[in-house]
């Protein structure tokens, strides 16, 4: 048990996220959503669009980055406080705000017959009347209502009205965006149960496969592990491995080989160091692989 205690510290020094590796894994995540940005536009900015066509007064105005800092005031009746990156389509009383990241604060006056949308990647916001905030970032899209009413709508959870003091977020729409979310909640050092509750909603969202699957699989076999449950972090690492082989692999490698030692396993435990000797990546587990290595004849 000692060694299990043992492998168990290894492991988590060597699953924590380095900074280098952070920095690439939300560039990656970061470029598709970019790449996808124009597909994901709802139909209620579509139909503004539509009457924007008509309309002559139509105006597009940038929000946060690439504009004049601090309040905006979009009409007469609805002012923007932009710390980060949109953009607003103003026709007539209607307006379509794209949020993509940071927070937007907005004011709009009430009974002025102003109709309201912002959208993001994540979910709708749709408001006559009101002052709150969306935050988009890694975790998510968060509305924050201070006075009035909005209706929102969740890609993930679907519509839901909130009033004054009420706060709800849109879980990200990919299980790329989830990963993501997971980093980020690891960064702020959210608990193994919890880190465990989110990787497991991403590995069962359709499109996650691949790089990300391997991540995220990765992810649950540290949760695991920092909850004592070694035989389930066993077989979560031996699923990874069969179903999301990828860059992970050698850290799965070395937990599934060590637990299979603790159990007194080692032909269990022989392929994996054979694979991790393979790549020149069996470091201190060189010793494992001498005592379960076969004796020559």
């Amino acid at each position: 048990m000692a060694d299990y205690h043992g492998f168990l510290r290894d492991y988590r020094e060597r699953s924590v996220p380095g900074e280098a590796r952070l920095s690439a894994i939300r560039a990656r995540l970061d470029a598709p959503r970019r790449r996808a940005w124009p597909l994901l536009v709802p139909l209620a900015l579509a139909a503004a669009a539509v009457f924007a066509l008509r309309t002559p007064d139509a105006t597009d105005v940038p929000l946060g980055a690439g504009a004049a800092p601090g309040p905006v005031a979009l009409t007469d009746a609805v002012r923007v406080d932009a710390r980060g990156e949109g953009a607003a389509h103003l026709a007539g009383e209607t307006i379509g705000v794209t949020w993509r990241r940071g927070t937007l604060a907005l004011h709009v006056d009430p009974g002025r017959g102003v109709d309201l949308v912002v959208t993001t990647d994540e979910g709708t916001v749709r408001v006559v009347g009101t002052a709150f905030t969306v935050t988009r970032d890694a975790l998510g899209t968060t509305v924050s209502v201070s006075r009035g009413k909005v209706e929102t709508d969740c890609a993930f959870g679907g519509p839901s009205p909130l009033s004054a003091g009420g706060t709800r977020t849109c879980l990200p729409r990919t299980a790329a965006g989830a990963l993501g979310r997971i980093h980020a909640l690891e960064d702020g050092g959210a608990a193994p149960a919890a880190l465990l509750a989110e990787t497991e909603s991403a590995l069962a969202r359709p499109d996650a496969g691949g790089a990300v699957a391997n991540e995220l699989g990765a992810v649950r076999v540290g949760a695991l592990l920092a909850l004592d449950r070694p035989g389930d972090a066993l077989l979560a690492a031996e699923r990874t491995l069969h179903d999301a082989p990828g860059s992970r692999d050698p850290e799965l490698r070395r937990v599934a080989a060590r637990l299979y030692v603790t159990r007194g396993d080692c032909a269990a435990a022989l392929p994996h160091l054979a694979a991790l000797a393979a790549a020149d990546a069996l470091g201190p587990d060189a010793v494992l692989f001498t005592r379960c290595a076969p004796e020559p004849r």
